[in-house]
Order: structure tokens, then sequence, then C-alpha cells
């Protein structure tokens, strides 16, 4: 017998925010019912909203700590805003993946039952 799964912290928020239609026709999306399994496709939208955040965040650190060093050589530079948009799209991934994982983990649980 399997224990019945319990969100995480994480996964509860992200499913917070997908429980609202709202948030559903903001990925050009209907709501789907709950017991359906999910695959990335409706959830592009979010990960290029997180690749841009963090993108931003991460190039904008790069670029700070070239600064920093005191190189104003192109290529340090470049290479800490490259490190930036590489760092944003994994973090990207992984922010896109725990609402993924949250919505298809709460699916397969109802399809237990």
């Amino acid at each position: 017998m399997t224990k019945p799964w319990k969100p995480t912290f994480l996964e509860s928020r992200c499913l917070q925010q997908l429980d609202v239609a709202e948030n559903w026709r903001i990925l050009d999306r209907e709501q789907p019912p709950i017991e359906e399994v999910l695959p990335w496709k409706p959830f592009v939208r979010i990960f290029w909203f997180n690749w841009l955040v963090f993108g931003l965040l991460f190039v904008a650190i790069g670029v700070g700590f070239a600064v920093a060093l005191d190189s104003s050589s192109l290529p340090t530079i470049a290479s800490g805003a490259v490190a930036g948009v590489v760092l944003g799209g994994l973090m990207a991934v992984g922010a896109t993946n725990i609402y993924r994982r949250a919505w298809n983990r709460r699916a397969k649980s109802y399809l237990e039952d």
C-alpha cells in the first residue's frame, strides 16, 4: 500500500496558483481537469517568464562581478552575461518543473484513489 501524496510547501504554493482559472488564461489555455496529467507544453509561458526574471538577475550579478573585478574588458563582461543567461535558464527549468511536477503528482494521486 502506498502512502498518500502530500505536497511540499513549494508544491502547495504552485498548486494554489494553478488552481485559479484566471492564471490558466494567462497561460493561454483553459484550466484542465485536476485528474489530467500534463506534458511540458502548458508550462512553457511559466518557463519563459522565469528565464526572463532569473536571466536578468543573473546577468546583472555576472556583469556586476566582472565590473567589480576592475575588468573592463569585453570578453570578461560578456562571459559574465553568458553565465547569467545559462544560470537563468537552469533556474527557469527548475522552477517550471516544480509547477509541472506538483500538478502531475496531484493528478496521479487522484487517479490512484
